[in-house]
């Protein structure tokens, strides 16, 4: 696992009254995996070269020929965020905008694509009795290399006022308010391989979906 990050922060005195400030962040993960030969339950028809008996079979073999499974993860976030803060009038107001974005990717090796490995053993060109001493072609087009890819992001306006009434007992009455609005947008892609569910030692479906999302509260303090 390689990990790599960088954050700033920045703020700037525009006057007595006004300042603006700044927030970006960026952080990266880089991740490796191995993983066992897939094991896969694959159909062998009746009186075939793999199948001498006169019933069908279900065999559970692990495919350890295709090799190891290896898996290379690549995920990174983004973050920005720009304000300003300020009075006006008498309020205290403090406003800005905010982008999130998150993206995954992730490659894997040596995954089986079970209907070529059940023709081929069905045909007699993969030899389930002695896997290592099939031949490089057979087993190269069994293999498949699958990929994910998934993002999530957030684009955001925020603004806050608070303000002072008048004196109470228990100290200085005051009212805030404020407002929220985002857009969210989400997916999760597969490769159509392992979305067709043909994909032995994986799994997994795509989607994808947005919203937009608003707020606003007010809050009185009479202490």
């Amino acid at each position: 696992v390689r990990n790599s990050s960088l954050f700033t922060r920045a703020n700037y005195e525009i006057n007595e009254d006004w300042s603006t400030y700044m927030n970006a962040s960026v952080a990266r993960v880089e991740s490796f995996g191995r993983y066992a030969p897939v094991p896969a339950t694959v159909f062998i028809p009746p009186n075939t070269p793999n199948n001498r008996t006169n019933a069908p079979v279900f065999l559970r073999h692990r495919f350890d020929s295709l090799g190891n499974r290896d898996n290379f993860v690549d995920s990174q976030v983004y973050e920005f965020l720009v304000g300003f803060e300020g009075r006006i009038g008498n309020f205290d107001v403090d406003f800005g905008a905010r982008r999130n974005e998150f993206k995954f990717i992730e490659l894997g090796r040596n995954y089986l694509v079970i209907p070529i490995a059940e023709q081929f053993i069905a045909r007699g060109d993969y030899n389930i009795f002695n896997p290592r001493a099939n031949p490089a072609n057979v087993l190269n087009s069994m293999k498949v290399t699958i990929n994910r890819e998934a993002a999530f992001e957030i684009e955001e306006l925020y603004a806050t006022a608070n303000v002072d009434l008048f004196e109470m007992n228990g100290g200085v009455a005051g009212l805030a308010f404020g407002a929220e609005y985002r857009d969210e947008f989400y997916q999760d892609l597969y490769d159509s391989l392992s979305e067709g569910g043909v994909v032995g030692g994986s799994a997994g479906n795509s989607a994808a979906g947005g919203r937009s999302v608003g707020a606003a509260y007010a809050e009185a303090l009479f202490p």
